[in-house]
């Protein structure tokens, strides 16, 4: 997972990472996305503002795919 999204600007990862990626829900994908970003490794590799970023975004993505924070019902479908 990680290998695929490190390499997602220069064409993507293995064949192998890439299938992984795409077998992750959405909230997997931005639950791993967030376990990275706070990484000690991706805090040295990355610019702040990159991480910041990527926070920010896998954030709002997990908040609208959970839905509304009272309830622990999942959102219903579009």
């Amino acid at each position: 997972m990680a290998s695929a999204i490190e390499w997602a600007p220069f064409g993507g990862g293995t064949t192998r990472d890439i299938e992984a990626v795409h077998g992750l829900t959405v909230t997997a994908f931005f639950e791993e996305v967030l376990a990275l970003a706070d990484s000690e490794e991706y805090r040295r590799k990355l610019p702040q503002i990159v991480l910041e970023r990527v926070t920010e975004t896998a954030r709002l993505r997990l908040r609208r795919e959970r839905g509304p924070a009272n309830t622990r019902e999942p959102r219903p479908p579009p």
